[in-house]
């Protein structure tokens, strides 16, 4: 595919905060599908172009993937995610390369 026509990402790095925190990784993958979903909508999601990159189960820290100029609105999301379930992600950077977001945490 040529270059031009590719989508160009973004990289969020987060961390798992609260009663989240405590539980199994399955969980945690769960909730954060979960929060991006409900705050996007299910078309929202799709143009978002989000993936779940990686998640650290002992610093519980999470990379996930979006399209550029979409990071903003991801970074809000997990803002507002609902604290009520337990759920609260704390954004701690944003790249365009996963290895940037690595070599910077």
């Amino acid at each position: 595919m040529k270059t031009t026509l590719r989508l160009n990402r973004r990289y969020v790095l987060g961390q798992v905060k609260g009663k989240l925190a405590e539980k199994s990784e399955s969980e945690v993958r769960n909730a954060i599908f979960s929060c991006v979903l409900g705050f996007f909508g299910e078309q929202g999601f799709s143009a978002l172009a989000f993936k779940l990159i990686s998640y650290d189960g002992q610093s519980k820290r999470f990379i996930v993937r979006c399209e550029r100029g979409k990071e903003k609105e991801l970074v809000a999301c997990f803002a507002l995610a609902n604290p009520e379930s337990g759920a609260r992600f704390e954004t701690l950077r944003t790249s365009g390369t996963i290895a940037a977001i690595k070599r910077k945490s």
